[in-house]
């Protein structure tokens, strides 16, 4: 996991969520042309009926899990081994994401040793597969260039094993390992922190593995009987943020978005408008909560208006980015809009509906923020770390709630 905090240590944690999606996203747009493939990945297709078998095999490197993502995209069933030490986290934590949203299989074999960045991809199988002798190994991310720990590399690593659904003391577990040491996981330990593992060659099973996904043939349109999934939801206003990458011969891109999130500080769903200065394509990228059902892409619906379906780009820990060509007619609808709406199948078949607001009665519409001036992210940062605050303590308190109920629940 060494190369985790190397591509994004300029993100604070306390920060506003809108702009570390914003920055997220131009890290995508900076870094995406010139990503560096490490980890071999083939693909072996069996007999019909049967999955097909995949080997990630070597370092993993930050384009491995768009790699990984085109290699594996038309199978429907698959078992995926790992042998590698590790390498750049995001990558792992993608093709984590990937396997999860498809259902796989994940498998490290008696002989194979996945540590690091692998041992978080292989955590994305709905079914795991080691043997006693597999050697599959945790440990902290940290920063490349001095070794040291890095929190927001753990805090990518956390939110990703919440989304696949482990519990806190997995996430301890999985991270209390200094950057240069590490935490070997045996059948015992990921039984005792809700770790769902299959021992191969012996009968003894951890867990009950995770059910298979159920695929619908198209995305269920919303109405009685299949009313889609609306979380309670806090969102950010409309705002309009213009910046560079790194490289002195970076354009400047503008972004236009809002943001929602759940009582619990959890991203539930965005949407930016992204303009590049001096490009005549603008794109409208959304955001869903993960993991999703990906062959079926996204769709957003403004007001009454028509769906329009979208194809996913990539996953990421806080969701996964559809994007849409921002024509004429759809800049034009989204500001005199009042309501988009974000909507992907989940991994269950359930529908997950979004709902984001043009307009509100305060006056932020998405149309004023776009033809207004940009906002000074330092100046947005100190006016949201109140609000952050104010989110972070009933966060907080829901969290007490719910370890209150849970041990109440324990209870004869």
């Amino acid at each position: 996991m060494g190369r985790t905090g190397s591509k994004c240590p300029w993100i604070p944690l306390w920060g506003s969520p809108l702009l570390i999606e914003v920055k997220l996203i131009l890290l995508i747009l900076v870094i995406g042309a010139n990503v560096a493939h490490g980890a071999t990945i083939t693909v072996e297709s069996r007999s019909k009926g049967q999955p097909s078998s995949v080997l990630v095999d070597g370092k993993l490197e930050p384009g491995d899990g768009d790699q990984f993502r085109l290699k594996t995209g038309s199978l429907s069933a698959a078992v995926i081994s790992f042998r590698s030490d590790g390498g750049n986290v995001v990558a792992g934590i993608q093709i984590g994401e990937i396997i999860r949203a498809k259902g796989f299989t994940t498998s490290v074999s008696r002989d194979a040793r996945c540590a690091s960045a692998c041992a978080l991809a292989w955590l994305g199988g709905t079914k795991r597969l080691m043997s006693a002798e597999s050697k599959i190994g945790f440990h902290a991310a940290y920063n490349i260039r001095d070794g040291r720990e890095t929190g927001v590399g753990n805090a990518l690593i956390g939110a990703y094993l919440n989304r696949i659904g482990l519990r806190y003391s997995a996430v301890v577990y999985i991270t209390q390992a200094a950057p240069r040491s590490m935490t070997w996981l045996t059948a015992a330990e990921a039984k005792k922190h809700g770790i769902e593992v299959e021992l191969v060659g012996s009968p003894q099973v951890a867990n009950a593995p995770a059910p298979a996904p159920v695929v619908p043939s198209a995305v269920p349109a919303a109405g009685p009987g299949a009313a889609p999934e609306i979380p309670r939801l806090t969102y950010s206003p409309w705002t309009k943020f213009c910046m560079k990458g790194k490289d002195p011969s970076a354009k400047e891109v503008c972004f236009t978005g809002k943001d929602a999130r759940n009582e619990a500080l959890q991203p539930l769903g965005a949407a930016v408008f992204i303009e590049p200065q001096g490009e005549p394509k603008r794109i409208l990228r959304v955001t869903v909560p993960g993991p999703v059902q990906m062959q079926h892409g996204a769709r957003i619906i403004i007001d009454t208006e028509p769906p329009m379906t979208g194809t996913f780009v990539t996953c990421l820990t806080n969701g996964c980015l559809a994007d849409y060509e921002a024509t004429p007619d759809l800049i034009d609808k989204l500001k005199k809009g009042r309501m988009l709406t974000l909507q992907a199948i989940k991994l269950d078949g359930k529908v997950i509906s979004v709902p984001l607001p043009l307009a509100d009665r305060s006056g932020n519409s998405f149309q004023k923020a776009h033809e207004g001036p940009p906002t000074d992210p330092k100046a947005f940062e100190a006016q949201q770390k109140k609000l952050q605050e104010e989110l972070q303590k009933r966060a907080q308190e829901l969290g007490r709630k719910l370890e209150s109920q849970a041990g109440d629940g324990g209870r004869n």
